[in-house]
């Protein structure tokens, strides 16, 4: 999970908006973390441990 977020976080290095106030949100959902950037990217762990990124509106 962290090597995802790091990914995340930098490719955000490459954006022209300022995102120095944007923060991560760790909740669980079904026992398995669920983590949400302020811009709506959320990374989460299915059943079988597979790690998927994806941008929620």
């Amino acid at each position: 999970m962290v090597s995802h977020i790091l990914e995340v976080e930098k490719d955000l290095q490459g954006l022209t908006q300022d995102t120095t106030t944007w923060f991560w949100t760790l909740t669980y959902l079904e026992n398995r973390p669920v983590v949400q950037l302020d811009d709506g990217t959320t990374i989460r762990v299915s059943p079988d441990g597979e790690i998927t990124i994806s941008q929620e509106g």
